[in-house]
């Protein structure tokens, strides 16, 4: 199964611009640094929430299969900023729900206090490490000892340039394709990827990097802090 889903992942191609019109590109891009590179208000991104999609960015690590992965990640990662100042930024982390027919937060998954992360340099922000889990066909797959980078664009309306760097536990993917972890890990090798040590020392974990990341600001929706799942939940 996952052999055959390996092998329909498409390729990622990067162009390069066009010479004629480098200049006015070059010129545009300036003055969009300008104006998005002042810093924000700290207060005002108190409270707001940014919708993180995996599946719309573009995942450069696993070799060979990180667009395989991001296609099967179907929930996005809801942050809320939770505090900010001159110094630092926090944010809650939760789910959003795959079932709903707007956008909402799936509030049988626990969420994730991110919280202590570097605003030295607002308005670039730098969070984490800490752990994240997302649903993946049958399986829940987590990004170990993450790490969030981004910069408010647009007076705080949008977190651009995200970056979202960490390590998969292929351990976890075993029944979702039918595979052992040496399996796996063998077979992504043939695509450029190799596993290196996790946490616990075992040498089943693949790199993550996933960049290009445009969260904007959802101005409807307010996070709920889960703790404990309730008991109706599936």
């Amino acid at each position: 199964m996952l052999l055959a889903l390996l092998l329909a992942c498409p390729t990622q191609v990067i162009g390069g611009d066009d010479d004629t019109d480098k200049g006015i590109d070059d010129a545009d891009a300036d003055a969009d640094a300008d104006a998005d590179g002042d810093p924000v208000v700290d207060s005002t991104l108190i409270g707001r929430v940014y919708q993180i999609s995996l599946a719309n960015a573009t995942i450069e690590e696993p070799a060979g299969v990180g667009s395989l992965l991001g296609g099967y990640i179907e929930q996005d990662l809801l942050v809320e900023v939770t505090a900010a100042d001159a110094t630092t930024i926090s944010f809650l982390g939760a789910l959003s729900d795959a079932d709903a027919r707007t956008l909402a937060q799936d509030t049988c998954v626990p969420t994730v206090d991110i919280s202590g992360g570097d605003f030295t340099n607002n308005p670039e922000f730098d969070v984490g490490p800490t752990d994240l889990a997302f649903p993946v066909s049958d399986a829940s797959v987590t990004i170990e000892g993450a790490v969030i980078t981004g910069t408010f664009v647009d007076g705080g309306d949008t977190i651009s340039d995200g970056v979202m760097e960490g390590l998969v536990d292929v351990r976890d993917l075993e029944g979702a394709v039918g595979m052992g972890a040496d399996q796996i890990c063998s077979l992504v090798g043939s695509f450029g990827a190799s596993c290196e040590p996790c946490p616990d020392g075992e040498e089943y974990c693949l790199g993550f990097r996933a960049v290009d990341i445009e969260a904007p600001w959802i101005d409807d929706l307010d996070l709920v802090e889960i703790i404990e799942v309730s008991e109706s939940c599936p």
